[in-house]
């Protein structure tokens, strides 16, 4: 999966890639997944991406302190959650993704 920018009056994507074992061309993405303005208009900016465990959903950290989480196989939110005030800058699981911590411009760090 990859994550795009906003730009001008483009929201910001999630793309979804099928990568077959041995190929190297693999065509364009499966799945995009549009990421929506916030309700005061504002663009939200992705600053993570992350497949959770067996691909189960995508982990997603943002420039507002939100983190969501989405079904990798319609895009649809399953999830959201504000773990800071201002952008993640950083997010690391551990080993099984049971755990993960958090860094952000809002000078915290978080372990969930």
């Amino acid at each position: 999966s990859t994550i795009s920018d906003p730009f001008v009056d483009h929201n910001a994507q999630i793309s979804i890639y099928d990568a077959p074992f041995g190929e190297v061309d693999f065509g364009g993405p499966r799945l995009e997944i549009d990421l929506p303005k916030m309700p005061d208009g504002k663009l939200v900016k992705p600053t993570n991406v992350a497949w959770l465990n067996c691909n189960e959903a995508l982990f997603v950290t943002f420039d507002n302190g939100a983190i969501r989480l989405y079904d990798p196989e319609n895009g649809d939110e399953i999830e959201e959650f504000f773990a800071h005030e201002k952008k993640i800058n950083r997010v690391s699981f551990n080993q099984e993704k049971t755990l993960f911590i958090t860094s952000s411009a809002d000078f915290t760090a978080k372990l969930f």
